[in-house]
This record gives C-alpha cells, sequence and structure tokens, in this order.
C-alpha cells in the first residue's frame, strides 16, 4: 500500500496573487423592485456577491464584471429561477409557446456540467410582447421551480462569447465547443477529497464553501489554473476508498495539469487525502450536453471521453 504525502500549504508561494475572482466566471448582478413590473439591472462595476449556482451550493462568493455598452431595453425581459437542467432551446420554445418572436437571446452556460445558471435575458419583437411573455410566464411552475419573468431595465449589460479563464460561457453556436478544448486536450480534471472534506475547523466569518475555495486556490496556484467548476458539498461517504468528488479543474496546459497530478495527487493536503483524476463525462451529464449541443456530445463520444462508469451526478 502506498504512504500517501502530506503538503504543507507553506510549501507554496503565492507569487501572483490568484484569487477566486480569477477561479470562478462572471454573474449577472440583479436588482428588483418589490411591486410590478419588476426591473432587472446588471451593474457596470466589479462586484462580489453570493448566490446559488449550478453544483455550488449555497453562498459561493463569484465575480460579476460586466463590459460594453448599456442599452434600451424596452422590449427585453428577464427570466430567472430556471431549473438547472434548461437547455437554450428550453427558453427559446418556451418562448414560442407563450406566442412571442425570439429577437436576442443572453443564456450562460457552465463550462464543465453544461447547466444553466437558471437566467436568462430575452430580446423580444416589441413592448406588446414583453407584457405578453410576462404575463404568460412570471410564476409559471416548470420542473420543481417557479419562474421570475419581469422586463430588463436600461441600465442592463448584454454581453455574450467564451472566456477562457471564467466557469460560466455565455452560448452562442461556436461556445460549447470551446468549453470543451480543455476537456479534448488533457486539461481538464476532477478533484476528489476524504470525507469529509475541508475544513477541519470552522471560520465563523466565512461560509464552508468559501473556506474551501481558499484552500483549493492556494494549493493550485503553482499550476496555472484557468477555472475551478463549482463546490460540492462533501458530506457523502464512499464506502469503496472514502473519497468524494469536490469539483472540477482546467488548467492552462497539459503539461500544467500533469504537473499539478504529479505534486498533488494521492497527498494529504490540510489533513485529508487528495486525488486528481483525468475527467470524464458520465452518462447523466452527457444527457445534459446533448440537450445544449448534440455535436459537442458527438466529439467527446468519438475521443472516447463518455464513460459507462457510476459516479456522482454533480460529476
Amino acid at each position: 500500500m502506498s504512504v500517501h504525502r502530506a503538503i504543507s500549504l507553506s510549501r507554496f508561494a503565492l507569487t501572483r496573487g490568484f484569487t477566486s475572482r480569477r477561479a470562478t466566471g462572471s454573474i449577472l448582478h440583479l436588482a428588483s423592485t418589490a411591486a410590478r413590473p419588476r426591473h432587472f439591472t446588471s451593474s457596470a462595476r466589479i462586484q462580489e456577491g453570493a448566490i446559488q449556482t449550478p453544483a455550488t451550493g449555497p453562498k459561493v462568493p463569484l465575480t460579476a464584471a460586466r463590459n460594453g455598452a448599456p442599452g434600451k431595453n424596452a422590449h427585453a425581459i428577464a427570466i430567472t429561477k430556471l431549473p438547472w437542467n434548461t437547455a437554450p432551446s428550453d427558453v427559446q420554445q418556451l418562448l414560442r409557446d407563450a406566442g412571442v418572436n425570439v429577437k436576442k437571446l443572453q443564456f450562460r452556460v457552465e463550462r464543465f456540467t453544461f447547466q444553466s445558471d437558471t437566467c436568462a435575458f430575452v430580446e423580444l419583437g416589441g413592448k406588446e410582447q414583453v407584457q405578453k411573455a410576462v404575463k404568460a410566464l412570471d410564476s409559471l411552475k416548470l420542473g420543481t421551480r417557479t419562474l421570475k419573468v419581469s422586463p430588463l431595465s436600461d441600465t442592463f449589460y448584454w454581453d455574450s462569447g467564451f472566456k477562457k479563464d471564467q466557469r460560466f460561457f455565455f452560448y452562442d453556436t461556436t461556445t460549447p465547443s470551446q468549453a470543451i478544448q480543455g476537456l479534448l486536450e488533457g486539461r481538464r480534471y476532477t478533484i476528489f477529497v476524504e470525507n469529509p472534506g475541508w475544513p477541519t475547523k470552522k471560520d465563523a466569518d466565512k461560509s464552508v464553501n468559501v473556506q474551501r475555495r481558499e484552500l483549493l486556490n492556494k494549493v493550485f496556484e503553482p499550476f496555472n489554473v484557468e477555472a475551478f467548476g463549482g463546490i460540492n458539498p462533501v458530506w457523502k461517504t464512499d464506502k469503496r476508498n472514502n473519497m468524494t468528488f469536490l469539483t472540477h479543474v482546467e488548467f492552462a496546459t497539459k503539461e500544467d495539469a500533469l504537473r499539478a497530478m504529479d505534486a498533488l495527487n494521492n497527498t494529504v493536503i490540510e489533513g485529508k487525502r487528495v486525488e486528481l483524476r483525468p475527467h470524464t463525462i458520465i452518462a447523466k451529464r452527457a444527457e445534459q450536453i446533448g440537450k445544449v449541443d448534440e455535436g459537442v456530445l458527438t466529439q467527446l463520444q468519438e475521443a472516447g471521453l463518455l464513460t459507462t462508469e457510476p459516479g456522482p451526478a454533480s460529476m
């Protein structure tokens, strides 16, 4: 039996100021009034927030960095509280069923899981269509969630594209393929930690997930991480090896990933054994990827990256 290596955080000098801002994607800062009609805004400032997002658990701090010019949004709506397994086509079908025309859709997808971040922002064909969509869809039950639909304010910023250092990407015809490049190139890994995970001592001023993310940032700082996924709750016991999936990590290069594997795999960090495993796609995740983009799922299948092995749904 191999002896696990114990790693002290002092071994890694923090030289580049790696923070959770780099490790997480931007989010949309939304504000609404109590009375109808509610208006959503997006801030042009950089702000730290805490929201519920796919596979993260509650109160994970993310960074909202907005850019571009504000536009007139008299014909646009925000749809929030969407189920995590929503795909852009689901939103488009929802709006078609409501009898309105979609001119532009801003929809964010998690790069590791292809889950929705539960929000969509849509430009419609006219002001009357906004009123029609709000009336038809606000408070509509979709799966286990109840939708919230509101007009957008004039200060909302539209965004788009794939940003390699962020957890979420804005869906269009090219971004799903960009999102899997790290997987195809062998730069994406999954991190497993010994139950019940960190922290071994709780901090009254910080949530458990904040402490876990800070620890990951420190440990992985020397290895050029592009992005981490959401933090999975560590509380389940795997009877085979007492290890639970914690999160995904994508490195800037395959060489960085191999260096991290050599230095960190099967080591003890802060009292807990850690494993890094090359990422493969379990069946449940493949289904969601196919909903978002069938072509991308075909690419992964042809690359031999789909697995029939059982695994946590959060992977």
